[in-house]
């Protein structure tokens, strides 16, 4: 895996993220009817996004991420999936069938990204340890 690759993992989260705010703060009624979530989570949820975004867009788009403020993200983006578990065991008996899926669903993408992203920046540290 090359630091490109890792890079464009970094900028897939930041996409979703950024969609995430989008849809959150945008469409927070909205999609807390379609899912049954309180709009409060749904609003919270984007905001969070929203610096998420900015985060693994800058990650996305360094020549040489710092590997310190990876891990950082890669912890982040693990506490997401932690209160992602949570809200769905917290809340489960008021979501609909559409938050019933949206919810394990979207944490089961984190969870992709998370992996991808440790074994990319692994790489990239050992390719730096190498080179140094």
């Amino acid at each position: 895996m090359t630091p490109d690759y890792v890079k464009k993992i970094f900028l897939i989260d930041a996409a979703a993220c950024a969609l995430t705010f989008g849809s959150g703060v945008f469409a927070t009624q909205m999609i807390a009817t379609d899912t049954g979530l309180s709009p409060f989570i749904v609003a919270e949820a984007g905001w969070i996004c929203l610096g998420a975004a900015l985060l693994w867009g800058w990650l996305g788009t360094r020549a040489h991420p710092p590997l310190r403020i990876c891990w950082l993200a890669i912890a982040l983006n693990i506490g997401w999936i932690a209160a992602s578990i949570g809200v769905l065991e917290l809340n489960y008996a008021s979501l609909t069938t559409h938050g019933q899926l949206l919810v394990p669903l979207q944490t089961v993408g984190v969870i992709i990204l998370v992996t991808l992203e440790i074994i990319g920046v692994r790489q990239m540290s050992r390719q730096r340890l190498s080179a140094a």
